[in-house]
């Protein structure tokens, strides 16, 4: 039912649809044609094509913790030795996002980790990995926006007021226990999982997953974004800024429409 035009864009219609679900992955059929003005039964078929065929896919992600810091590594290596070394950082649980450039010579990742003074990733792993021919790292003071908070703009401003509207927290704030884990374990490939698969999946009961879902996303501890299959080609810029006008450099946002994923 979605329909792919010219170099990959999505119609207007699944645009839309796309666009409510980077409110909200997990919302209903019903609620999405409420806002949308679709039929029910459209935005049931539009979804399970979108999802179906892997042009988009909705996952979960835990909320950073406060004290969890963050470093911009930009990674020299040896040709053909790219692939081994953005594997080897892939698979580390510390590393959301690794890239390559197009030259093929340099990978750039994002770091998490607890403040400390010497890191051991950065300060002893890679310089002794005879395939990185150099390692540069900035600590990351203030973000300004992340790729979750992008958006398309094919929305009108009412309907980004609806959607934009969170649940009352569901209770108090507190640490997830082993079975909040297994339920996040269960949504992190795809979180538009309904609460009866996830009861299969994990085995709990399903008044217990329920009160969990609600009680896991009204707290913000998970939130979904929306994932695209075959990303286009970005360019990265770095510059350079002096301390009193990095906040007026870091704060100038591109426009909000775009390519649908």
């Amino acid at each position: 039912m979605s329909t792919l035009l010219a170099q990959g864009v999505l119609a207007e219609r699944d645009q839309r649809l796309v666009a409510a679900l980077q409110y909200d992955g997990r919302i209903s059929a019903e609620r999405a044609s409420s806002v949308l003005g679709y039929s029910t039964r459209e935005v049931q078929r539009r979804l399970k094509s979108l999802t179906g065929s892997g042009t988009v896919r909705v996952v979960v992600r835990r909320t950073r913790n406060a004290d969890i810091g963050a470093t911009m590594l930009r990674i020299k290596v040896l040709r053909g030795k790219l692939d081994a070394i953005t594997s080897a950082l892939a698979e580390r649980e510390d590393i959301p996002f690794v890239d390559v450039s197009a030259s093929g010579d340099e990978i750039s990742a994002v770091l998490l980790h607890a403040f400390e003074p010497r890191n051991r990733l950065i300060f002893q792993q890679l310089p002794a990995t005879g395939a990185v021919t150099a390692v540069t790292a900035v600590t990351v003071l203030h973000v300004f926006c992340e790729a979750s908070d992008w958006r398309l703009d094919v929305l009108t401003a009412r309907e980004r007021e609806v959607l934009a509207r969170s649940p009352e927290p569901s209770g108090s704030r507190r640490e997830l226990d082993p079975t909040d884990e297994d339920i996040v374990a269960a949504l992190e490939p795809d979180g538009r999982l309904s609460a009866t698969a996830v009861v299969h999946s994990t085995g709990h009961a399903e008044s217990t997953v329920r009160r969990r879902l609600v009680s896991l996303f009204s707290q913000g501890q998970v939130s979904t974004q929306v994932a695209r299959r075959r990303p286009p080609a970005a360019r990265r810029r770095y510059s350079r800024s002096r301390p009193d006008g990095q906040r007026a450099a870091g704060g100038v946002r591109p426009a909000r429409r775009g390519r649908a994923p």
